[in-house]
């Protein structure tokens, strides 16, 4: 790989991992309802501190606030931002890398199959690869935001990876890695693949590139239907961790058949895809993340570039028109 594309992959890391961090800051207490509420089936606080279970999600925000006070909304932020920092930076750098092998930007004689085929394939393996490298955080994240107790169970990031590490060891720090890895990867294949097609023929379409009140629909399909085909393996990979907690002696891992078997026994199928309505309103981050990322690699990388493409492609136009009989008039 040479000196060029080092320097694209690690901005593209920047500009994905500053989006992210923005939006993710804002939309932190739609997250942790979201992670309480499907999560309180199996989570063992709720046996042993009595706590009456969530009925939704306004029941849960307001309690929330009254129980533990306002800034526990933001209650595990911090290793939300040091997971999804790096998360979504990977992703995005690690999907635009293997987009120039698999899915170029000079492949255009393609179906649409193709197309998507090569773009979902792209947002798998990067969805693969970020995912592989922040699982630790990502459990922790998942541990903190759980803690409805009002004294906090964990009182920090490495606080939170040293208590893990010392009672289940590595292994511990990768509980429902399987799972989570699994649905990860699905949910970036389509993230991105849906996306990335559909921008490929909306350009094509107005001959430039589209507007945001284009663009912006367009991630939005995709992110919507990305997260309702992986929350299943999120809600599982989640379930799954939450075995770890309280970490003390005697503990065990749950496995994954056991916590599939445990949640279809308390609530049935639909405890798979409880929280689903919570995710989807946090998703309108998401999509605005992946237009937030693509307008500003196209405003201040891209848009000279394209441009002195386009004046090359024109006078190579006119260049031809005169070289026909016929066409120079």
């Amino acid at each position: 790989m040479d000196t060029s594309k080092i320097r694209t992959f690690f901005r593209n890391w920047i500009l994905a991992g500053t989006a992210g961090t923005f939006v993710r800051t804002v939309t932190c207490p739609i997250e942790r309802v979201k992670i309480i509420i499907q999560t309180q089936d199996l989570s063992p606080q709720f046996r042993e501190l009595g706590i009456h279970p969530y009925k939704g999600f306004w029941d849960c925000f307001n309690r929330v606030r009254q129980e533990q006070g306002l800034l526990s909304y933001w209650r595990g932020n911090f290793a939300n931002m040091v997971r999804y920092l790096p998360s979504v930076a990977f992703s995005f750098a690690f999907n635009d890398l293997f987009k120039e092998y698999i899915a170029p930007e000079s492949l255009r004689s393609v179906s649409l199959i193709n197309r998507l085929g090569r773009e979902m394939l792209c947002g798998a393996l990067a969805g693969f690869s970020a995912h592989t490298l922040v699982q630790p955080i990502r459990l922790c994240h998942t541990l903190m935001c759980a803690d409805v107790s009002s004294c906090r169970v964990f009182t920090g990031l490495s606080n939170c990876i040293l208590q893990v590490y010392n009672h289940y060891g590595i292994s511990g720090l990768y509980s429902g890695y399987s799972c989570s890895v699994f649905g990860m990867s699905l949910y970036r294949s389509v993230y991105f693949g849906i996306f990335k097609t559909s921008k490929y023929y909306a350009e094509s379409y107005y001959g430039s590139r589209p507007p945001f009140i284009v663009m912006w629909p367009l991630a939005q399909v995709g992110t919507l239907l990305a997260g309702c085909l992986s929350y299943p393996f999120d809600t599982i990979s989640r379930n799954q961790q939450m075995s770890l907690y309280p970490c003390g002696p005697g503990g065990s891992q749950r496995s994954l058949t056991e916590t599939v078997r445990q949640l279809i026994q308390s609530k049935g199928l639909f405890a798979l895809y409880k929280g689903v309505s919570i995710n989807s309103v946090r998703s309108v981050g998401s999509s605005l993340v992946l237009v937030l990322y693509d307008e500003i690699q196209f405003r201040f990388f891209r848009s000279k570039e394209k441009d002195v493409n386009s004046l090359v492609t024109f006078e190579q136009r006119q260049y031809w028109k005169t070289q026909i009989p016929g066409k120079g008039e």
